[in-house]
């Protein structure tokens, strides 16, 4: 398999008049955490999208695993959390992960221990629709593990989580990526992603506009290189941790989409 878990090439994608996605570049590597961050309507969930093949680019090129997004090549090796996770909400979390497991042709042996990496053990004979957002989340980033993906492409994995759950999502994090996992991370918070990342992207109104390895950003400073490369001031929709901000509003129908 590829060393090189995706690859956008001059990527295009047009809502109506807004040009949401403008000539994106983007690569992300085998073994990396790779942050993208970007202010309120910058195209992050859009370029996730596209890479999971729930949005066509209008023009360029995208890979997964040298795989066209979508394909069944590349989904086989891809679990994502876009925007909200799709759980079943009268079943219980355990159940809800061995059903999708069933579904992708996993296998359910999984389940159980993917409820107890993300912390929901004690939660796995509850309903889904009496879970919390922040564990809600949980469930939806062990369904993206079903399967053990090489690439995980996760939206914004930290929302509705409090200070020990967000802590416990970055020694996640770490840790998948330790086993040579490639993780696409989108976030409207600097702190988490400054924390996790091998490397971080900037988006910009559809484009790259810049992107900084750990050794980079750790010594002009996160803050700095972000607000410089964007134009904006602080509080411009994205925020330190325990801060004001809100996530990118998104351009589809608001149907949340979890690709296990």
């Amino acid at each position: 398999m590829s060393r090189t878990a995706i690859e956008m090439t001059g990527v295009i994608k047009q809502y109506g008049d807004h040009r949401a996605l403008d000539g994106l570049n983007l690569e992300v590597r085998a073994g990396e955490i790779f942050g993208l961050l970007g202010p309120n309507g910058a195209g992050k969930t859009t370029a996730m999208r596209v890479i999971m093949g729930l949005a066509r680019a209008d023009a360029g090129e995208v890979a997964v695993f040298g795989s066209a997004p979508g394909s069944r090549t590349a989904l086989a090796a891809t679990g994502a959390l876009i925007e909200t996770p799709a759980l079943y909400p009268g079943l219980t979390g355990l159940e809800h992960l061995r059903a999708v497991a069933r579904w992708r042709g996993a296998g359910e042996s999984r389940a159980a221990g993917l409820l107890e990496l993300v912390d929901l053990a004690d939660a796995g004979k509850k309903k889904t629709r009496d879970y919390s957002l922040g564990m809600k989340q949980r469930l939806g980033v062990a369904t993206a593990l079903l399967g053990d993906p090489a690439l995980l492409v996760l939206d914004e994995p930290s929302n509705g989580l409090d200070p020990a759950g967000m802590r416990d999502m970055r020694s996640l994090l770490l840790r998948l990526a330790d086993a040579d996992r490639a993780v696409l991370l989108s976030s409207h918070l600097l702190g988490e992603v400054e924390q996790v990342a091998t490397r971080v992207g900037i988006i910009a109104r559809g484009r790259m506009a810049q992107v900084l390895n750990r050794a980079e950003f750790e010594e002009r400073g996160l803050d700095e290189a972000f607000f410089a490369a964007t134009n904006e001031t602080a509080g411009g929709g994205v925020a330190r941790d325990g801060e004001p901000g809100s996530a990118e509003p998104k351009p589809s129908s608001g149907r949340g989409e979890t690709r296990p």
